[in-house]
């Protein structure tokens, strides 16, 4: 009988994949085609696999600029502006594919919530007040400000503020579910080393290409894109970037979708890489983890990002001395 449902199951994804692809293919690009053909099966393993759905939504997080600006080409340069394709929205709703049917096959078949919901209790209030506060910021912030400047989208802005915000709050739940114990822990952080070791590799190839010319950087660009980050910079991977030396400006985007974006991730990563690094217990990951601490400094300091360079060693040193 379990057989009979896997096979009725594989039939009809590979069925309906084939005719949205199709359909795609008709009435836009390719390459929403392809994105469409894509995403219904990992839709449908990341519901039947939840943790391999989690971690490739987490892989997807840090190379969505890249898959987006640099594989998909979704852009296009439009006098002294930027023209984007039909398929720009889908690309950055992808994630979702894997991050909404993870969570909801967790909380229908492993009923993590009820398991701690005394743990999760206290919490609850804080994100209450974490919920009102942003709906109040949209109600009496957004709207009215859309009411008087209505070519802003400040509303829809809004709408996308909430779902980023307050869309991710149940991750707390695939952590109780995901690192249940302390292999999971472990393999879970080294997962995180090997993707910030990655994207800092890839941002110093993308230094390495605009610093020698493979990439024409933002010199020869009209204003503003050369003296702002733009998408007609883009780099091998990520997107916006700025690289002027003329002018002493770099702005690096590593392989986020713009340059403050990975800042951030930098900063997130000092944390991660050492406490790793200190952490594990095999000699070959702890080395691995030291390289990535490099890595992230060496990031830190080619991406030309002002947060990053002023925190990141700070955070190293202040973890260092406690």
């Amino acid at each position: 009988m379990k057989s009979e449902k896997q096979i009725i199951l594989t039939v009809t994804v590979l069925f309906t994949t084939v005719f949205l692809g199709s359909l795609c293919l008709l009435i836009a690009s390719p390459q929403v085609a392809i994105l469409c053909s894509l995403l219904l099966p990992c839709t449908v393993l990341s519901y039947l696999f939840p943790r391999w759905g989690l971690l490739t939504f987490l892989i997807y997080l840090p190379l969505g600029g890249t898959i987006t600006y640099g594989v998909a080409g979704v852009f296009q340069a439009f006098g002294r502006g930027i023209r984007f394709t039909g398929s720009y929205s889908l690309f950055h709703l992808a994630k979702d594919a894997f991050y909404l049917p993870a969570l909801i096959g967790i909380l229908i078949h492993y009923k993590v919530w009820k398991k701690n919901s005394l743990k999760l209790r206290p919490l609850m209030i804080v994100i209450a007040l974490f919920v009102f506060t942003c709906l109040l910021t949209f109600f009496f912030v957004n709207i009215p400000a859309d009411a008087t400047n209505a070519k802003d989208k400040i509303t829809l802005m809004g709408l996308v503020g909430l779902k980023v915000w307050l869309g991710y709050i149940p991750l707390i739940l695939c952590a109780y579910y995901c690192l249940n114990n302390q292999k999971n822990l472990l393999l879970f952080n080294r997962f995180l080393l090997l993707l910030i070791l990655i994207a800092c590799s890839l941002c110093l190839i993308q230094y390495l290409f605009l610093v020698h010319g493979i990439c024409p950087g933002s010199t020869d660009l009209p204003e503003p894109s050369n003296t702002s980050a733009s998408l007609r910079a883009q780099c091998f991977v990520g997107g916006s970037l700025l690289f002027n030396p003329g002018k002493n400006l770099i702005r690096l985007p590593g392989t986020f979708v713009a340059p403050w974006q990975w800042a951030w991730f930098l900063i997130a990563s000092s944390f991660i890489s050492y406490g790793v690094s200190f952490s594990e217990p095999s000699r070959l990951w702890k080395g691995l983890g030291f390289v990535t601490i490099i890595a992230v400094l060496v990031a830190t300091l080619i991406s030309g990002q002002r947060t990053a360079l002023l925190l990141v060693p700070i955070i190293y040193l202040v973890l260092l001395l406690t």
